[in-house]
């Protein structure tokens, strides 16, 4: 998914900015999305019902459903791209300390791009999240 994700957003949108509920119906509507996400929540289920059986307290909760409609689609989706993106204009290769110094950033933000770059502060992400809070593909030269 998030290879289609990255290649709508390259490719269709032209590289951004797009909208994170504009993106979300665009690739909805792709045939391959569609068959291909109830395999993923099929997926998804499996694990989810292997934790409720090795969970030590079950007391009054109930085992997961599978959940494959595009409502379900749309959240997943949301956190997929939450986990792949940071925020637009973190330079690379500086050190985080000198970034906060900067205070251009907030400290959320700086922490989730540091649980993306690691470290180092070497960009993995596949997508930046601009300040108006659209997407633009993490390719896309500024």
């Amino acid at each position: 998914m998030a290879e289609k994700a990255e290649w709508h957003l390259e490719n269709k949108a032209k590289g951004g900015p797009l909208d994170l509920a504009a993106w979300t119906a665009a690739l909805w509507k792709d045939a391959r999305v569609q068959a291909a996400w109830p395999v993923v929540a099929d997926a998804m289920l499996t694990v989810a019902q292997w934790k409720f059986d090795h969970a030590q307290d079950k007391e009054g909760k109930q085992p997961p459903a599978l959940d494959a409609d595009e409502e379900a689609f749309a959240k997943y989706f949301k956190s997929l791209i939450a986990h792949e993106s940071v925020a637009d204009g973190i330079p690379p290769a500086v050190p985080w300390d000198d970034l906060a110094a900067r205070k251009k950033w907030t400290n959320a933000q700086l922490k989730k791009a540091q649980a993306v770059r690691g470290k180092l502060n070497v960009p993995r992400e596949r997508f930046r999240q601009t300040r108006t809070g659209e997407f633009v593909w993490a390719g896309r030269q500024p």
